[in-house]
């Protein structure tokens, strides 16, 4: 592996979702609006199963911290009304950029989709580390032909998501030496099993037309990754 991989292996990442997005954003021109809507229902059905897969993964969540990173985060993001703020940012920036209906949605999904997760944060402490991009440069790969499905329903907000899964993966790799020991492997699987039912939610408001307030969650990552950090550390019973 080259020795400059480390560095550039974040910056790769986010050029694979702008490119896959960008190819899936401008397909959508050439379908009807039955295509369409056959692609959504089958791409939300898709992001589903990816939630319920990282929730799931390895062996099943812990409930008592998955419901109290929920609950918490939760009344955290109503009190800061992050989902407001968030549509009236994503409005603007939607305005800029010409995406159409489902920007919103769509960024947020793809952030979650590509940036909480073992591989991101395992493959961005090896390339701070050890300046070894292999493991990012894989993702790169998956995340661009997943970017590439997701925009055909959600538009140009996946593309966005290129600019914090960059900003993400690079403050990782660049603060590797002190965030190693503070991401370990508990609190990164409590982060994942919160974000896997953001995932969920997002596809259940696509599918039945619910009206989860999923950026308002936002916060159940930070406070499951803190408990499950606490309850490594000093084997509490959350």
């Amino acid at each position: 592996m080259a020795p400059w991989s480390g560095e550039v292996a974040p910056a790769v990442n986010g050029l694979a979702v702008v490119a896959g997005a960008g190819v899936g954003a401008l397909g959508l021109r050439g379908l009807s609006d039955a295509a369409r809507e056959a692609v959504l229902q089958a791409v939300a059905l898709a992001v589903v199963a990816i939630g319920l897969d990282m929730v799931l993964a390895g062996r099943g969540p812990d409930p008592l911290l998955l419901v109290a990173s929920m609950v918490l985060g939760g009344a955290t993001g109503h009190l800061l009304a992050l989902e407001e703020r968030m549509e009236r940012g994503a409005e603007r920036l939607r305005e800029r950029v010409g995406g159409g209906g489902g920007f919103v949605q769509g960024l947020v999904l793809a952030t979650l989709i590509f940036c909480v997760g073992p591989m991101a944060v395992v493959g961005a402490l090896d390339s701070g580390l050890r300046g070894q991009g292999g493991l990012l440069f894989a993702k790169s790969l998956l995340d661009g032909v997943t970017a590439l499905f997701l925009a055909s329903s959600f538009g140009w907000g996946v593309v966005v998501a290129a600019v914090p899964v960059w900003l993400y993966e690079g403050g990782i790799a660049l603060g590797a030496s002190a965030l190693a020991s503070v991401l370990s492997a508990p609190v990164v699987d409590g982060m994942t099993r919160p974000g896997g039912l953001l995932v969920v939610g997002i596809g259940l408001n696509v599918l039945l037309g619910t009206r989860l307030r999923v950026a308002n969650m936002l916060p159940a990552l930070v406070y499951g990754a803190l408990l499950a950090g606490i309850k490594a550390r000093y084997g509490l019973p959350l």
